[in-house]
């Protein structure tokens, strides 16, 4: 369980540096935030 949250951790401070970078796809961002990292993948 805990290696499971550090991830989305990091998956989540990923999508947010893309939305700092693609920022038009922002709303995109929190919606991938939101999910699973297996789903992004």
């Amino acid at each position: 369980m805990l290696q499971q949250t550090q991830n989305h951790h990091q998956c989540h401070r990923a999508a947010n540096r893309m939305c700092v970078i693609t920022g038009a796809i922002r709303y995109f961002c929190a919606d991938v935030a939101s999910k699973p990292f297996k789903k992004i993948v």
